[in-house]
């Protein structure tokens, strides 16, 4: 049998939640567009954390929600205020993104 779905069924890439995903997508686009501090940023230019987010969802869906509720949890309920705090960096934040959907610890922190 060429294709044996018990078997291929549990190959690949993890399955996310959408949470995830969001916070994944918002990193992604931090690497393309940019990353900036003190607002949102615009449609094709840099982005802030929540920022990404936002462009990410479209919308304040279910999913934008968890996804920041889950960043909120590592950076003291305030995702805003740690984008913008002084000093911080662009690398900081996307691996904020990136350890939070993917459940690792951040040591930016």
């Amino acid at each position: 049998m060429l294709y044996d779905k018990e078997r291929w069924d549990r190959v690949g890439a993890p399955v996310r939640e959408p949470w995830q995903q969001v916070l994944l997508n918002a990193a992604e686009l931090l690497e393309r567009d940019g990353w900036i501090q003190g607002c949102f940023g615009s449609r094709d230019g840099p982005k802030c954390l929540v920022g990404s987010m936002l462009y990410m969802t479209k919308e304040l869906s279910p999913y934008f929600w968890e996804a920041r509720t889950r960043l909120g949890e590592r950076t003291n309920g305030n995702p805003v205020g740690w984008n913008d705090t002084p000093g911080r960096t662009k690398e900081q934040v996307i691996a904020l993104l990136y350890d939070c959907a993917n459940g690792r610890l951040n040591d930016a922190l």
